[in-house]
């Protein structure tokens, strides 16, 4: 077959195409690859919402325009329309779990995979692949302050104020940006919905646990002199993690005289 995943390595600009075992239950379909350490993977364009589990290992994985650092064991769900692609830094092995009562691997790839996509990477990508992000890290460096003094400013924050709306929105888990908790899409955001972040100093799990990004899928915004929302800047797939960038809601703050995020 020719549709299993594009592999290079990538200090010799070799391709290979890396085999792919297949695995089936009743109403379930698995996939599961092995990935040298060292390899840029690029996988096709997926159809389908399906769970991702790290079975071993370690890679950087560009997602929806975001690169995340995943070390196994780690399990999380990638939405539709999504395309990973991945910087194997420790031998990986990695499965996908697909809903299908078919059984034949050529008519599942055909509904499940959409070969006709483009796999091109633009030289950014690339550059965010084999180096990481350091947005977060220059986020610090930028404020003169240290994780640990972030993570001390979390602890003496009131704790988070439940909201039905919210709560049943967002998840936590951790975090695939950065070390710690994140706050991760139930179900799929559509672009411009908005949801209670703070209110007169009460804050909601988006408040206190929402990571940064350098390229963020969402941003706080006031709402009024005492009110502060989360607006999605796009569509964020179930199961995404929910970003913002700190430098802009520290502004935010600021102006409004709230400590509402770090």
């Amino acid at each position: 077959m020719t549709n299993e995943p594009l592999s290079i390595i990538a200090d010799q600009q070799t391709e290979q195409e890396l085999p792919v075992t297949h695995l089936f239950a009743p109403d379930v379909y698995s996939r599961e690859i092995f990935m040298p350490s060292g390899m840029l993977v690029i996988g096709h364009q997926h159809r389908t919402s399906h769970l991702n589990i790290v079975l071993t290992g370690s890679a950087r994985v560009l997602m929806n325009g975001l690169v995340h650092e995943i070390t196994a064991p780690f399990t999380f769900r990638s939405g539709e329309g999504v395309r990973k692609v991945l910087y194997i830094l420790e031998d990986c092995r990695w499965m996908t779990i697909h809903a299908t009562q078919d059984t034949d691997v050529d008519a599942i790839e055909d509904k499940i995979l959409d070969k006709a996509a483009p796999i091109e990477l633009a030289e950014e990508e690339l550059k965010q692949l084999f180096h990481g992000s350091a947005g977060y890290g220059a986020f610090l460096e930028r404020n003169g302050i240290t994780e640990q003094q972030v993570q001390q400013l979390m602890r003496e924050l009131p704790s988070a104020s439940p909201n039905e709306d919210v709560d049943s929105t967002f998840a936590l888990a951790p975090s695939t940006q950065i070390h710690g908790i994140g706050v991760f899409a139930g179900r799929k955001i559509k672009s411009d919905e908005t949801y209670l972040a703070a209110s007169k100093l009460k804050r909601t799990i988006l408040a206190r646990y929402v990571n940064h990004s350098d390229a963020p899928n969402a941003a706080m915004e006031a709402n009024g002199v005492d009110q502060i929302r989360l607006r999605a800047l796009r569509d964020i797939a179930a199961g995404e993690e929910i970003t913002t960038d700190y430098n802009k809601n520290m502004a935010l703050a600021m102006s409004l005289n709230q400590e509402v995020t770090t």
